[in-house]
């Protein structure tokens, strides 16, 4: 199950509280997460997603870790980063993409887009 305390939270901020804990008892029946916001949710099933991996041998899926699990999770940082300097490096879309996808995986907050500076080619947009 999922529970979710503040469930009225719209979009994330820096002082976002995205703490959570994750349990699954050793006897594997329902685990339970439960978190202060929607964020904290989306973070507890992010590590959830981490946890599970597919036994070809077994043809199911199971937990890495085994059993029980007992997370309790905190932001350390409340503003955890990633870069992306397309202004002096260029990186084709699909390439971007991929860091902004990936960003979740790590539980990355804030992306930072150097797109342009003065040494670098213009950003131009066309308007009407």
């Amino acid at each position: 199950t999922v529970s979710v305390k503040d469930p009225t939270e719209s979009f994330p901020q820096i002082d976002t509280d995205e703490s959570y804990t994750l349990d699954i008892p050793a006897c594997g029946g329902p685990g339970q997460l439960v978190a202060s916001t929607l964020n904290g949710a989306l973070r507890g099933l992010e590590t959830f997603s981490q946890l599970v991996i597919f036994d070809f041998d077994a043809s199911t899926y199971i937990l890495s870790g085994g059993l029980p699990v007992s997370i309790a999770d905190e932001l350390r940082f409340p503003h955890r980063g990633i870069m992306i300097d397309t202004a002096r490096h260029f990186q084709p879309v699909k390439s971007i993409m991929r860091v902004v996808d990936a960003m979740s995986f790590a539980k990355l907050n804030v992306l930072h887009w150097h797109v342009s500076d003065s040494q670098s080619f213009p950003l131009q947009f066309e308007s009407r």
